[in-house]
C-alpha cells in the first residue's frame, strides 16, 4: 500500500476513535453524580468547546496540510494549484502563488457559477417541498397547551438560528473550508490509486466518496443523531453538498472555488427556508 493510504486509514480511524471518545463523555457527563465529581464534569465541559475546536481544525486542516508539506499527497490532485509555467524557475511563495493562478480561474468560476445555480434552485425547491410536507406532520403537545398554541414542526431549524447568530456566515464558512478540505484530501488518495486509469480522475473523485461514507458509518455520534428527523436533516443536507463538491470538482478541479460554492450553496437555502418561513408566518 502507499504511504497515502496509511494517512487515509488513519484518519479514518481517528475520527471515528474520536466519536467514540465523545459519545463516551456525554454518557459520563449525564451520569455523574454530587459532590467531586460534579464539580470535575462542570470544569470538563467548560474545557470541551475549545478542545473541540482546537481538535476540529488539527483534524480537518492539519492532517492533510501535514500531508501536503511531507510530499504524501498531491497538491494538483487536490485542486489546490495547478503545474505553473516554468515552474522550476520558482522558489517558496512563488512557486505556490505561480501554481494557484496556473488554475483555469476563468472556467472553474464560470463553469462553477453556473453548475452552482442550478444546484441551488434545485436544493431550495426540494427544502421548500419538504418544509410544506413536514409542517403538516402532528406535533406532541405540553399538557394544557392547545394545538393553536404549538408551533409547527420547521426543518434546519437549529441550522437556520445559528446562521442568524453574530458571525454565524463565518461560522459557515469555516465549516465550508473543514469539510471541503477533509473531502478533497480523500478524494486525492482515490484518484492517486487509479492514476493508471484512463477515467480515474472522474471515478476516482467518486470513490473518495465511499470513503467519505464508511467514516459516517463509523461515527457513532452521527448514528446517534440519525435517530431523530432533526439528526437525518442536518445529515441530508451535508451528503448533498458532498456529492455536488464531487461533481463540480469533476469539471472543474479547482478547491478553493469549491469552498466558495460551498459556502454560499449552504447559506442560501438556510437563508431562503429562513425566508419562506417568515413569509408564511407573517400575517396577510
Amino acid at each position: 500500500m502507499s504511504t497515502l493510504t496509511y494517512w487515509v486509514i488513519i484518519s479514518v480511524l481517528l475520527h471515528d476513535l474520536v466519536t467514540w471518545a465523545l459519545a463516551m463523555e456525554r454518557y459520563w457527563v449525564a451520569w455523574r453524580v454530587r459532590g467531586r465529581q460534579q464539580i470535575a464534569a462542570w470544569r470538563l465541559e467548560r474545557f470541551l468547546p475549545g478542545a473541540r475546536a482546537l481538535g476540529r481544525f488539527c483534524f480537518y486542516i492539519g492532517i492533510p496540510y501535514l500531508a501536503l508539506i511531507q510530499g504524501v499527497v498531491s497538491p494538483r490532485l487536490m485542486g489546490l494549484r495547478g503545474t505553473p509555467v516554468a515552474g522550476e524557475l520558482l522558489t517558496g511563495p512563488l512557486t505556490l502563488i505561480a501554481g494557484i493562478l496556473a488554475l483555469d480561474w476563468a472556467g472553474a468560476l464560470g463553469m462553477g457559477s453556473l453548475l452552482a445555480a442550478v444546484a441551488l434552485v434545485l436544493l431550495v425547491w426540494f427544502w421548500w417541498r419538504y418544509q410544506r410536507l413536514v409542517s403538516r406532520l402532528p406535533v406532541q403537545r405540553w399538557r394544557g397547551a392547545s394545538a393553536a398554541t404549538t408551533p409547527a414542526y420547521q426543518p434546519l431549524d437549529a441550522a437556520i438560528a445559528a446562521l442568524r447568530q453574530p458571525w454565524g456566515w463565518a461560522h459557515l464558512l469555516l465549516q465550508a473550508v473543514y469539510l471541503e478540505t477533509h473531502w478533497a484530501f480523500y478524494r486525492a488518495w482515490a484518484m492517486d490509486l487509479l492514476r493508471d486509469d484512463p477515467a480515474g480522475a472522474t471515478m476516482g473523485a467518486f470513490l473518495g466518496l465511499i470513503v467519505v461514507g464508511l467514516e459516517w458509518y463509523g461515527d457513532v455520534g452521527l448514528r446517534a443523531r440519525l435517530r431523530t428527523l432533526a439528526g437525518v436533516e442536518d445529515w441530508v443536507l451535508v451528503a448533498s453538498l458532498a456529492w455536488i463538491s464531487t461533481f463540480l470538482f469533476v469539471q472543474i478541479g479547482n478547491l478553493w472555488v469549491l469552498v466558495l460554492v460551498h459556502w454560499l450553496l449552504a447559506w442560501g437555502v438556510l437563508a431562503a427556508l429562513g425566508w419562506l418561513r417568515q413569509q408564511r408566518l407573517s400575517p396577510g
